[in-house]
């Protein structure tokens, strides 16, 4: 379940002040982090003293998300393919049309992973991800109010989106015959009015998950399934979290510190 859906919880900051006679941009600061959705790699449980808990972002000349501090390092002893979250690793973020590159760890000598998104009209269209000289390739359709990932046309997952925000995830399981034999499904619920901050933020790890809705889930549950006749039945597994939000005078909730900076 760890490696499913562990949840880094954004506990924000909203430290923004605006001067009405001047114009001025607002940017995502720092992440607080308690729960993200980091779900294509193994985090360690090992507490981590380095860490601040918190991800700070910087950016380039043309306002755009350049460095990302507090990445992953590898936990050696005991935990082989393991990693842990850093204050002493960071992400670099370039940009080549609609194209956004991610290169995960970028000052480390180990590092799991880069990563490449193809983002159309706000809109995740592919997400790649290099390690080594290998590539692996996820390709998004979209039909109605569903969103289907897949790799080489193979069914990965669907995502369903209701009123602006993702409300189910369906994620396929297979044999060793690729045939289907079962899903996880995880529901989120409970959305608060509150614009979300990280909403087409595809690209910054761990905010895949939240991207896709304009508002914050506040709870979230998720089942397992097998296939059998025809009908998925559960397996028994079952998980459920509530988050507690908090929002600051301007109705904006307390997961992301912002900074005005004067244009």
């Amino acid at each position: 379940m760890k490696n499913l859906f562990l949840l880094l919880s954004f506990f924000l900051i909203f430290s923004c002040s605006r001067n009405e006679e001047k114009v001025n941009e607002c940017k995502l600061s720092t992440v607080n982090v308690s729960t993200l959705a980091y779900d294509d790699i193994n985090i360690s449980s090992t507490y981590n003293p380095n860490f601040s808990e918190k991800i700070r972002l910087s950016y380039d000349s043309q306002n755009r998300i350049s460095k990302i501090l507090g990445s992953f390092i590898p936990v050696m002893v005991g935990s082989l393919g393991s990693y842990t979250i850093s204050d002493d690793a960071y992400d670099e973020i370039t940009y080549s049309g609609n194209s956004v590159y991610v290169k995960i760890s970028a000052n480390q000598m180990i590092r799991p992973y880069d990563k490449e998104f193809v983002i159309l009209n706000n809109k995740i269209a592919s997400q790649k991800i290099i390690i080594g000289t290998n590539n692996l390739v996820y390709n998004y359709e979209y039909s109605g109010n569903q969103i289907v990932e897949k790799i080489n046309n193979k069914l990965i997952r669907t995502f369903s989106i209701e009123n602006g925000n993702l409300t189910k995830i369906e994620k396929w399981n297979y044999n060793d015959s690729n045939q289907i034999i079962g899903k996880i499904e995880t529901i989120f619920s409970d959305f608060d009015n509150s614009e979300n901050l990280l909403k087409n933020k595809f690209f910054i790890n761990g905010a895949f998950i939240k991207a896709f809705s304009k508002n914050n889930f506040r709870n979230f549950e998720t089942k397992g399934y097998v296939l059998q006749n025809g009908s998925y039945v559960s397996d028994g597994s079952y998980y459920t979290k509530t988050l507690a939000m908090t929002y600051n005078s301007e109705n904006i909730a307390n997961d992301i510190e912002k900074k005005w900076n004067k244009k």
